[in-house]
């Protein structure tokens, strides 16, 4: 008798086990699918330029985000939405949701991309405010979370561009100098699809740098290669590369 109620609790037990487990699987599972469903109905409505739209569904989204990924990209996102409408109070508000996480809830190399375009769209905000410095404080941090590790190549390219650019608005050429290269040498070893848009933005902004510090030969020569590689792509191509 005793072991028939055993057996009889511990089977009731397990089955309230497993049903605990289904149903915490199927609601991630639904939290997941409508996370993705109103983020795509976002995406769509920031693609044509309805904003106001983008910014009600990704709010939406981000009440389905329950994973670490998901919030974190949901964040930037919403952060993206208040940046073209020129909200920017509230697009730094909302980015500094993913500055405020631990370290340890940015444990995958995924996740740490996701820092690091956090911490790539906040140099807007300070470009935007004429706040340089914080600007290339920003893009600094972008590159100790990248580059040791390579976790996005053409992030990492980027950020050296927006380094160089960043100087060169404090007029700082020789730095901006020193950036620029390093982007260009990057993007010309790099294999990925818009290695060379960033290669032609490289040769863009070094021939600035030497019109500025009159150089006017070498700069010459950056800007030739600028229209050469340009009209030598296919119809259509040349808003990419500007």
């Amino acid at each position: 008798m005793i072991n028939t109620k055993v057996n009889y609790f511990l089977c009731t037990f397990f089955i309230c086990i497993n049903l605990q487990s289904h149903v915490s699987f199927s609601q991630n599972y639904s939290d997941s699918a409508q996370y993705v469903k109103f983020n795509s109905i976002a995406s769509r409505f920031a693609r044509q330029g309805n904003t106001d739209s983008a910014l009600y569904y990704r709010k939406t989204a981000k009440e389905f985000a329950k994973q670490p990924l998901q919030e974190a990209k949901v964040n930037l996102a919403i952060a993206w939405d208040y940046f073209d409408k020129r909200q920017f109070d509230s697009a730094s508000f909302q980015v500094a949701y993913n500055f405020e996480k631990p370290t340890s809830f940015f444990s995958s190399r995924k996740l740490i991309r996701e820092l690091a375009l956090s911490y790539h769209f906040i140099k807007n905000i300070y470009n935007h405010r004429g706040d340089y410095d914080n600007a290339e404080k920003a893009l600094l941090k972008v590159i100790d979370l990248i580059e040791k590790d390579s976790i996005d190549e053409s992030i990492l390219i980027a950020t050296y561009m927006d380094l160089g650019s960043n100087h060169f608005r404090k007029s700082d050429y020789d730095k901006a100098m020193k950036w620029g290269k390093k982007s260009l040498i990057a993007a010309q070893n790099s294999h990925l699809p818009q290695a060379k848009s960033q290669e032609i933005r490289s040769y863009l902004l070094l021939g600035e740098i030497y019109w500025k510090k009159n150089e006017l030969e070498k700069s010459s020569n950056h800007f030739k290669y600028v229209l050469s590689s340009i009209s030598n792509m296919p119809d259509g191509d040349e808003r990419d590369y500007l």
